[in-house]
């Protein structure tokens, strides 16, 4: 029996996104594999951080991602804790994620010491001089996105509402019965929204994501540094100004297919490198 895999991501979260981000749930990496809340090394409730650490102390190798979890102060000690820890240990689909006052000066610049981890495969493209692989967030492998859908809608916005002041980026001429926000939604009916417009609208990094993934033209309103690593890249913009903006939109068909292909290799090199 191969030994135990453990996924941290953030699972304890009524953000769709993050919940669907772990690469565990779509992949079979071993026997033994499960996903585990990113921060439970740190609780609280003593019974529940011991439990924890059991669980983490057992396992062969750690994966850490997906979601926006890198150049993230709240999650900082938390990559220091897996990178420190003496497993074999991979980052698997995530990504920068910093705020700033102006959504026009987010680019990404990593700054973190990533050398504890043995593999890299970072959602945001362009970063091999920092030997980042790029793979994107594993929730692409989900099955709804093999669903076929109606197009009843010529905008749809989605929201991030699991955010401090998330009203202010919430664009205007937009019909509410074409609004949705991602905070405890199931990502079929996520889905299904997004599926049901020409162009999406979205604050949010996996609104903007998954409406690439089903072909759609999409403008990004940027809420931190995740809107500007997309490979499959989109117009970005201050929430009053989608309507022109929207004209610089473009799909790409190829998207969902490059970006499962991209997991599913970078699946091949994580299984090597636990168990090869």
């Amino acid at each position: 029996m191969q030994q135990l895999i453990v996924n941290l991501h953030r699972r304890e979260t009524a953000n769709v996104g993050d919940q669907r981000s772990a690469p565990l749930n779509y992949f079979d990496i071993s026997e033994r594999q499960r996903t585990m809340e990113i921060t439970g090394w740190k609780r609280e409730d003593e019974k529940m951080r011991l439990k924890w650490m059991e669980q983490f102390s057992l396992a062969a190798g750690i994966i850490y991602g997906g979601g926006g979890l890198m150049e993230f102060e709240k999650y900082e000690s938390s990559l220091r804790f897996v990178a420190d820890n003496k497993k074999k240990t991979v980052i698997w689909g995530a990504g920068h994620n910093t705020a700033n006052a102006s959504w026009a000066q987010l680019k990404p610049r990593f700054k973190m010491d990533y050398s504890g981890f043995g593999l890299i495969g970072c959602r945001d493209f362009g970063y091999e001089d920092k030997f980042f692989e790029w793979v994107p967030c594993a929730s692409c492998m989900h099955t709804a996105f093999d669903k076929e859908y109606s197009v009843d809608k010529e905008i749809a916005f989605f929201g991030n509402s699991g955010m401090k002041g998330f009203e202010k980026f919430i664009p205007e001429g937009i019909s509410e019965s074409a609004i949705m926000f991602n905070i405890k939604q199931p990502i079929e009916d996520v889905i299904s929204f997004l599926a049901s417009a020409e162009t999406i609208v979205s604050s949010s990094y996996h609104g903007v994501y998954w409406a690439s993934l089903l072909g759609k033209k999409v403008v990004g309103v940027p809420t931190s540094s995740k809107f500007y690593g997309l490979k499959h890249p989109i117009p970005i913009c201050a929430a009053s100004d989608w309507q022109r903006y929207r004209k610089l939109a473009t799909a790409y068909p190829e998207a969902l297919f490059e970006c499962r292909q991209a997991n599913i290799k970078f699946s091949e090199k994580v299984s090597d490198y636990f168990f090869g």
